[in-house]
């Protein structure tokens, strides 16, 4: 089923991924080695304020505030915002990893939902597994 979302997200955004977001949470299980039991309920827009300073560091897209808080920046296009939530999700699943390591597995999961077996899909993979 997955989350809910906040009122701000354009629907037809949402609807363009929804259909992976179960597949999405088993291949963030897998790379990050880790059983989720309950995957936040609702994912919430990201204020100017917030958008703001995240952009002030390069940032401003997603952020995750523990235990379970997932925003994400709704102005993006649909592919940025699942981009997003993948990669706030793996916040989530593993919130001791460096933000290299989950940009990392976020485009290994990216690249097994829509492009299964890429080279560079597989250095990647190599990396994580041999630190």
């Amino acid at each position: 089923m997955g989350p809910s979302w906040d009122p701000c997200f354009d629907r037809a955004k949402i609807i363009a991924f929804r259909p992976l977001i179960k597949r999405t949470y088993a291949e963030i299980e897998e790379v990050t080695d880790t059983k989720i039991d309950s995957w936040p309920p609702r994912i919430e827009c990201m204020s100017s304020s917030e958008i703001g300073e995240g952009q002030m560091t390069g940032a401003g897209h997603g952020l995750f505030q523990p235990p379970c808080e997932i925003k994400i920046n709704a102005s993006m296009t649909a592919y940025a915002i699942f981009g997003n939530f993948v990669h706030e999700h793996i916040h989530y699943a593993r919130p001791d990893l460096q933000e290299s390591t989950v940009d990392d597995m976020t485009e290994i999961v990216m690249n097994r939902l829509a492009w299964p077996d890429t080279p560079r899909t597989r250095r990647l993979a190599n990396k994580l597994s041999n630190p």
